[in-house]
């Protein structure tokens, strides 16, 4: 969705990029191989989808074989962990960097703030809305330098996991309108 949202001129190189970058968010949730043995895996189980994958070029192509495939499940096993990785990089984001965060506190500044973000359907996810996915999503700012206090490299750091995390959020959204066009009616997304 990323080398198609981006229009990237190599959506393949972009894709593996991508799901490193992705790789890299999940690591405190998610026990994976290493670098090459997890391209290996993750090339294996593209191949079974599509085994001519590497050889597109065209965004708008892997657009179609994504669609046809019928694999449409990112949003439905990933999503909760985005967002609440996005509701703890939204809520650092909006401190001030010099003030420290005392986790306790801000994990229930967390719940609260996903409680009515799932009450304003921002949130669609309910699995979200979880005291243990926040402690991990801090887990991940603090590994990015992130929660220590200090100035505006850490508020713009602040920003852009926060931006990062907004935009896989909207990729899986994507994923979920995908999937619902390409369910036959009475299926479940």
């Amino acid at each position: 969705m990323h080398a198609v949202e981006e229009r990237m001129p190599d959506p393949v190189q972009c894709a593996w990029e991508e799901a490193l970058r992705l790789r890299d968010l999940l690591k405190f949730e998610f026990f994976f191989a290493g670098k090459a043995a997890f391209a290996e895996d993750l090339r294996d189980e593209i191949h079974v989808v599509d085994p001519e994958w590497e050889q597109r070029g065209d965004p708008d192509e892997v657009l179609r074989r994504l669609t046809g495939s019928q694999l449409l499940l990112a949003h439905r096993i990933v999503r909760p962990y985005f967002e609440a990785y996005l509701v703890v990089a939204e809520r650092l984001a909006a401190r001030d960097p010099r003030a420290p965060v005392e986790e306790r506190a801000f994990l229930r500044e967390c719940l609260g703030d996903a409680r009515q973000r799932r009450m304003q359907q921002r949130l669609r996810s309910p699995e979200a809305i979880s005291t243990d996915l926040f402690r991990t999503g801090l887990a991940l700012a603090a590994n990015r330098d992130l929660v220590d206090p200090g100035r505006e490299p850490v508020a713009e750091g602040r920003r852009a996991l926060a931006a990062e995390l907004a935009a896989v959020v909207r990729r899986l959204e994507t994923i979920r309108e995908l999937a619902v066009r390409a369910q036959p009616l009475g299926t479940p997304a």
